[in-house]
């Protein structure tokens, strides 16, 4: 080798190799670059051109390739060295590559040859800087490559770019959107293109109801739902493309449930939600009154409260909403004898419904008369069985809640006054109280301002004395009493006496004249409890004329088993003239329990039958029984059957099934009268 061809050869190794280091080397330095870097291009890692379709998210990594098409006025050279630095963003990630290309081939131009993989983030600017390339010039040797030696470096050739080229991806129009959670039909809109050749022309169709040139517009859609929005990117080499998407933009989440109400006190109450609007799957957080916590769509079991809920979308968005158990609409009551008379307080005990419970009330008292207050007083005129209703109505539902009430005859204070007499001013009334609450105070008033504390009142002359009794309570009572001292029974009357029998069952009536001057007629007349009411139980016709003392006796077999006190007079009749005796009290000394000769059983009794028997049987035989059967006042009958010593009376086989509540059962046989009471239940 001559001198000057080692000359040249050194020269070119020394170039070559500074080149190398400092790939900034001036263009001008390189006055043979017959082969130029015409561009750069990124593709995917199977080194296919990225195309619109992919479906690739602004800052997503990346691997892929890098490719390069060049471009010059030769294609004589091979083994081509191309030295070059990578920025990203504008920041050098990547410095003094070294890649070998058409290594032992010729090199190509115009079409784009793979340099080496790569990454990035989608949507970086990915630039080549201080590009230098060294190729031999000639026809290719087989077998070689780009080797920085003496050999496979002679008839070299460089190029030198420092400001270099960007890669290109191709135009790539894509956008987001974000809407309100709360549908107001703003919707905006963020271009994320990339690719092509910035800067871009923007041109937006939303769905044909408006456009757009902004790079990053909002458009306020009419109504929620799907709608197809199209951008078309044109960069600044005039590439056009246009990409579309459907959106859908939903509606703002609503919330609606189903309740059911819980029983009173009780836990059966139940929420059945329905969750519309926002973007589905939906979360649920339930919040109890009680503070804990659950994540089913629906809830059971409950009682009454409040209950909250949130409903979450897949997107974020909320929605609150609270519900409330009611317990169900209850209406029942409870009764008690008022404190003075036959009234029944009734207690409302209405529960539940709908807030803020404004009930009404309509009560019924069996056909006797209504009311509408919460908690009513009635009076029921009568003892018996009554049907009472409650309506209670909360302003949404009424419901009606009925029960059998039964009334007494002992509920008020009761009264009864025993006059008696022996002459003009020695009148008396004795008193038996019943019914309140003991202890009792009396207070009389009669005529010319006669007054009395005490509870039995004596020589009092004719007219009209008042009592009033007042119980422990307050409750009163008034009875008045009309006193009439009758005439005398003449002068004549020496003696009148009461005594019963040693069974307790007759009263035997003494009394004696001083004489007997005219035929006469004596009438036995009794009063049963008060001297108000008296009847004729007897009579004696006397013919007899004597100026001496003349005695009279009369027994009483009519006397009822159930009355412990009686008023007996003596009418006298003679000729025209009418007179009186004083009226004459007999108490019995033993209770009217202790001389029952009647027996009910069962007593008292449900559904089945009713009987009564005799205590003492003996001289029964073929005896006549008189029965009578009161109940309330409703149901009245009586019938007459022969009674035997054995017999048992069936009560339902002769007057049909009793009625419920309170029946008297009075009973007529050999001049004698007993009351029994029997109850009924419901």
């Amino acid at each position: 080798m001559n001198f000057a061809i080692k000359i040249r050869l050194f020269i070119s190794i020394a170039f070559f190799i500074v080149a190398s280091s400092n790939s900034y080397v001036l263009l001008a330095q390189c006055s043979q670059n017959n082969i130029v870097v015409a561009k750069y291009e990124l593709r995917d890692s199977n080194g296919n051109p990225f195309s619109i379709t992919d479906n690739y998210q602004i800052g997503q990594p990346v691997t892929g390739e890098l490719w390069v098409n060049l471009g010059g006025s030769s294609t004589n050279g091979y083994n081509l060295l191309m030295t070059y630095d990578i920025y990203r963003n504008g920041v050098l990630t990547d410095s003094q590559h070294k890649d070998c290309l058409f290594s032992g081939i010729q090199i190509v131009q115009n079409v784009f040859v793979r340099v080496r993989d790569v990454t990035w983030n989608w949507g970086d600017k990915f630039d080549i800087k201080n590009i230098f390339m060294f190729w031999i010039t000639g026809n290719a040797k087989a077998g070689t490559t780009c080797i920085e030696n003496e050999k496979n470096n002679q008839n070299a050739q460089c190029y030198a770019s420092p400001n270099g080229f960007s890669a290109v991806l191709p135009l790539y129009p894509n956008f987001n959107f974000t809407t309100a959670c709360d549908f107001t039909g703003a919707v905006n809109f963020t271009n994320i293109t990339t690719g092509g050749n910035p800067p871009y022309t923007y041109n937006w169709n939303f769905g044909g109801t408006g456009s757009s040139t902004l790079e990053n517009p909002t458009f306020t859609f009419a109504q929620p739902g799907n709608h197809n929005v199209s951008l078309t990117v044109t960069d600044n080499i005039n590439a056009i493309t246009t990409v579309t998407k459907t959106l859908f933009i939903p509606d703002r989440i609503t919330i609606n449930a189903v309740t059911n109400p819980s029983q009173v006190n009780g836990s059966t109450g139940s929420i059945n939600v329905s969750v519309t609007g926002g973007t589905t799957p939906y979360t649920y957080l339930w919040t109890y009154p009680n503070g804990t916590t659950q994540t089913t769509e629906d809830l059971t079991s409950l009682g009454k409260g409040t209950y909250s809920l949130v409903a979450t979308d897949s997107r974020g968005c909320t929605k609150s909403a609270q519900f409330t158990i009611k317990e169900i609409l209850t209406a029942d009551f409870t009764y008690q004898t008022a404190l003075c008379n036959t009234q029944i307080q009734f207690t409302n005990q209405t529960s539940g419904g709908e807030p803020p419970f404004n009930y009404t009330y309509f009560w019924n008292f069996d056909g006797q008369g209504t009311s509408t207050q919460k908690d009513p007083i009635f009076d029921f005129s009568i003892p018996g069985s009554y049907t009472v209703s409650l309506t209670a109505n909360d302003g949404t539902t009424g419901i009606t809640h009925t029960k059998t009430v039964t009334v007494l005859q002992n509920f008020e204070i009761d009264v009864t006054i025993f006059p008696t007499k022996k002459d003009e001013s020695s009148g008396m009334i004795y008193t038996n109280v019943t019914g309140g609450t003991a202890p009792y105070s009396f207070y009389w008033t009669g005529p010319n301002g006669f007054t009395s504390t005490s509870d039995d009142i004596f020589n009092l002359s004719d007219g009209s004395y008042t009592l009033t009794v007042t119980d422990y309570n307050g409750c009163r009572q008034i009875v008045t009493y009309l006193m009439e001292i009758a005439s005398i029974l003449s002068a004549d009357l020496i003696s009148f006496d009461l005594y019963f029998n040693n069974n307790l069952t007759d009263i035997i009536i003494d009394w004696g004249v001083s004489k007997e001057l005219n035929e006469s007629i004596y009438e036995i007349e009794r009063s049963n409890n008060n001297a108000e009411e008296f009847v004729t139980i007897g009579s004696i016709l006397t013919t007899l004329k004597s100026s001496e003392r003349v005695k009279y006796t009369f027994t009483d077999k009519s006397v009822p088993a159930y009355i412990n006190s009686f008023y007996f007079r003596i009418k006298k009749t003679s000729g025209t003239s009418i007179n009186y005796s004083p009226v004459k009290l007999i108490k019995r000394e033993k209770p009217f329990s202790s001389i029952h000769q009647w027996q009910a059983f069962p007593n008292p009794s449900l559904d089945e039958d009713v009987y009564i028997r005799i205590l003492n049987g003996n001289n029964m035989a073929s005896c006549s029984v008189r029965l009578r059967i009161i109940n309330s006042g409703s149901f009245f009958s009586t019938q007459e059957i022969e009674l035997r010593s054995t017999d048992i009376i069936n009560l339902n086989a002769i007057f049909g099934e009793l009625p419920p509540g309170l029946t008297l059962v009075e009973i007529h046989w050999n001049s004698k009268t007993e009351i029994i009471k029997i109850f009924r239940g419901y």
